[in-house]
Parts: structure tokens; C-alpha cells; sequence
């Protein structure tokens, strides 16, 4: 069954929802705030976000669930954790401008991570992937994607404890 981006995020608010001391998820960007984050991703990185993203963003504005983070559109106290004042979801350019502190990590824009992996976009290949954070290279070629839309539902999977299946998301 193929997944939409939008099927995959109602699964995981409804797993997210089953756990004894759930959090909600972050509500929707603004249309607003979206157009702010483009202008500021082209103005400061020279870089434009694929629709699956900003769409993704319209839906929930950043996810951090089962160890896995989606960036938002801006740094942001995390929903329902109003007592801990210093307990964020990091936004998509500020984690993007501290990744490139490295000069290795200019040829990414970085979309998420989970521990030792980053979900993100190789712009020299023009490439989706989800890669070790280290050593910057793929398990293997069923991480490497063609789209934004595959590399979140590769993403979401792994929200959901779904890995390593060939085929993931469809």
C-alpha cells in the first residue's frame, strides 16, 4: 500500500497519543512563517526546500518522536513541554548554519537526525538520503532517494520503528 506523507504523520500522532506520557504534536506552520523560512533558506543558504517538505511543515512544524528529529521551520519550544524552558525543537536553518561550521558539511542540507544518522540532501548529487553523521556515507543504495517525498517517508518509517524494509512507505 503506498503511504502519503499525510497518512504517515496521522499514524505517528496516533502511537504518539497511546503512550502513557505522550506529548502532542507541534501544531502547523503558518503560511506566514513558511514563507518567512523560504526567503530566509534562500537569502542565507541559497537554497530552496522541495514542496514535500514545506508541505510536511503545513502539517506538524518539526517532529521529535521515538529518538528521530524532523527540524522545523524555526527553533521553537517543543509542544507540551512547558516546564523545561530550555527543551527546543531545533529549526531547519539554525541546525543547517551549525552544520556547516564543518566545511564538510556544506554539500548537505540537513532535514532531521536520529543519534548517528542525518536525513538530508546531497548537493552535489542532487540526492535524498539518510546517512551516518560521522563518516558521512550510506549503508546501502535503499537510503539514497531521488525525492524530499521518499526521504520523509523513509523518515516517518523510522518514527514508527519501521526499518530496514526494501520498499519502505509504499
Amino acid at each position: 500500500m503506498k503511504q502519503s506523507i499525510n497518512s504517515l504523520l496521522t499514524e505517528i500522532e496516533q502511537e504518539r497519543q497511546s503512550r502513557r506520557y505522550a506529548v502532542p504534536m507541534q501544531p502547523p506552520a503558518s503560511g506566514e512563517r513558511l514563507q518567512r523560512l523560504v526567503n530566509r533558506a534562500l537569502e542565507e543558504l541559497n537554497y530552496r526546500f522541495p514542496a514535500a517538505y514545506l508541505d510536511a511543515l503545513g502539517i506538524v512544524d518539526g517532529i521529535d518522536s521515538n529518538g528521530i528529529v524532523l527540524y522545523a521551520s524555526e527553533t521553537q519550544p517543543l509542544l507540551g513541554q512547558l516546564t523545561r524552558s530550555d527543551y527546543n525543537i531545533e529549526g531547519i536553518l539554525e541546525a543547517n548554519i551549525q552544520w556547516r561550521d564543518n566545511k564538510a558539511n556544506e554539500r548537505f542540507m540537513f532535514y532531521g537526525e536520529a543519534g548517528d544518522v542525518v536525513y538530508c540532501h546531497d548537493l552535489t548529487t542532487n540526492k535524498f538520503q539518510f546517512m551516518d553523521r560521522v563518516a558521512q556515507d550510506v549503508d546501502s543504495e535503499n537510503d539514497v532517494f531521488d525525492t524530499c517525498e521518499e526521504l520523509l517517508k523513509k523518515m516517518f518509517n523510522h518514527m514508527l520503528d519501521r526499518y530496514g524494509v526494501v520498499g519502505e512507505g509504499e
